[in-house]
């Protein structure tokens, strides 16, 4: 099957490709985006793809169960350290490192009983 050719909003036509769809992440206003669901659809550049969405995982600020929240963003964590290649693999680009420090920070404001989940 071929790919299809979309063009994006620098009026080039360009097939679906990871340093697309990267370039796309890359651009997006993630501090600036509520709750960092920043979009990516239409990003500026030659070669950036123009259908790019990220996938989104919720965990409850004040979860009822914090050693199983601590758990689940031990896993994200992991993830995002050493998921890259398995990320590739899939055909899924990894958020840019600095997205991924902002993450982080938005998980310190989990907490249970008053205290931080994420240390």
């Amino acid at each position: 099957m071929q790919s299809p050719m979309l063009e994006n909003r620098a009026k080039k036509f360009v097939k679906p490709t990871m340093a697309g769809f990267t370039a796309a992440a890359t651009q997006a206003n993630w501090a600036g985006a509520a709750n960092m669901a920043a979009s990516m659809i239409n990003m500026g550049g030659d070669a950036t793809w123009p259908i790019v969405s990220a996938t989104y995982v919720l965990v409850p600020k004040n979860p009822s169960d914090p050693a199983r929240a601590a758990n689940v963003l031990k896993f994200f964590d992991w993830a995002f350290k050493s998921g890259g290649a398995a990320a590739d693999q899939l055909h899924y680009i990894a958020l840019p490192a600095s997205v991924q420090d902002q993450v982080r920070k938005k998980w310190t404001a989990i907490t249970a009983n008053g205290q931080a989940v994420w240390k």
